[in-house]
């Protein structure tokens, strides 16, 4: 499922596949550095900084769902990245251009951190 959600600041849309929660207010990152002081209720509003690096979905337990993958993959964590790198890439023309190529810088960082 695509969404495509709106900042309530400057209006920039974002196609995001998979968004759970449209019911949030959502700025993107650049209005949310302008409008810090603004923000009514920050625990009713979505980064797309959150969205990237750690989507709700992801979060439901103790621990997120990507330090599981790294602890059982161990040393072919880095391939697994790769493997990501490589999907959102190939799609970002397709799907969420900078979605998707901030995603894959994701797991870039982590290949270069790991």
């Amino acid at each position: 499922m695509k969404n495509n959600i709106i900042c309530r600041n400057c209006g920039g849309v974002y196609p995001i596949s998979d968004y759970p929660d449209t019911t949030k207010l959502f700025f993107c990152d650049g209005c949310v550095e302008k409008l810090k002081a603004k923000i009514p209720d920050p625990d009713e509003v979505v980064y797309l900084s959150d969205i990237i690096n750690s989507p709700s979905h992801y979060c439901k337990g103790d621990i997120e769902v990507i330090e599981v993958i790294k602890d059982q993959l161990g040393d072919g964590f880095y391939d697994y990245c790769l493997g990501n790198v490589l999907k959102y890439v190939c799609r970002a023309k397709y799907k969420g251009r900078s979605y998707d190529l901030k995603k894959a810088q994701v797991y870039l960082g982590w290949m270069i951190n790991g």
